[in-house]
């Protein structure tokens, strides 16, 4: 079957054969897809800007994330750990940021010992533990938006164990 330039593009089912699915436009101008190196184009929709050429990715908005969630769902151990591994680092974001988190874990492992004081402890225990959970999850989805702002993340309420 011959076509002419103008309807080179256009479906016809017979030109197929028996599959009634139109071909796939594959011009880099119009329908950018993956290489077979697996590189993205820097833009597609569902994919992270890809980092330029000698750039490497910031490790600081990664270890304040990782801090977040573990210190919300494991306690202190892990806000203990940053806060020793970061405590040298230049970044004072991070660094204020490890201290929050570190201070925070004080204060919900403070609750969760009043816990085994009986019947006034374990209303303390159990309302402000639930209460401390919850902050802490915002703290983690919160604390990257704040770091990327160039901004320090403030707990709602934290006292200053250690400075």
């Amino acid at each position: 079957m011959t076509t002419t330039p103008e309807d080179s593009n256009e479906f016809k089912p017979d030109d197929v054969g028996d599959s009634a699915t139109p071909p796939t436009n594959n011009s880099p101008t119009e329908n950018p897809s993956t290489e077979s190196s697996g590189a993205y184009y820097s833009g597609q929709q569902g994919f992270p800007p890809a980092p330029r050429p000698g750039q490497s990715a910031d490790d600081s908005l990664q270890r304040i994330q990782l801090n977040g969630w573990l210190s919300a769902f494991f306690g202190i151990i892990p806000a203990l750990i940053f806060f020793v591994i970061d405590k040298e680092r230049s970044n004072p974001l991070v660094r204020d940021f490890h201290q929050q988190t570190l201070n925070f874990s004080i204060i919900r492992a403070i609750i969760g010992l009043l816990a085994f004081v009986p019947v006034i402890g374990w209303v303390i225990g159990v309302l402000g533990g639930i209460i401390c959970f919850v902050i802490a999850i915002m703290a983690a989805v919160k604390a990257p938006d704040e770091y990327q702002a160039g901004r320090a993340y403030k707990y709602p309420f934290n006292f200053a164990f250690v400075s």
